[in-house]
């Protein structure tokens, strides 16, 4: 039998698991930001085509993500339960500054930022349609 740790505090259960959350869209992005990088460097070189079945996948993954992260952002927010309650607040604050979910959340807006500038400006905008 697999037991498995529970904790009994439910704020702190709520911060771990957006501390995953951040870690997966994190590990998700940087693998899309480098696929999207190995397409720009393509671009230098002057052989992409947009049109190809690769780079269409390529850019429905992108956009798929961008908006897995945009959902992400707005659960992101101090949850409901702890808006009740001054110790909850404080608490969930405590706990979130442990597990530094705005450092890591401001760090995923600058990559999405990133991705967004390379995909419009970059991509879209030296492609051959």
């Amino acid at each position: 039998m697999i037991e498995t740790i529970e904790t009994k505090d439910p704020v702190q259960s709520i911060v771990t698991a957006r501390s995953r959350e951040l870690a997966a869209a994190a590990s998700n992005l940087d693998d899309v930001l480098d696929t999207v990088e190995q397409m720009v460097t393509q671009l230098s070189q002057r052989r992409l085509l947009i049109r190809s079945r690769r780079n269409i996948l390529l850019i429905t993954r992108v956009m798929r993500v961008q908006s897995q992260n945009l959902k992400l952002f707005d659960q992101l927010g101090m949850p409901g339960i702890c808006r009740s309650d001054v110790k909850l607040q404080q608490h969930y604050l405590e706990l979130a500054a442990e597990f530094e979910l705005k450092p890591r959340y401001e760090h995923l807006l600058e990559k999405l930022k990133l991705l967004d500038n390379l995909m419009s400006k970059t991509i879209v905008s030296r492609s051959r349609l």
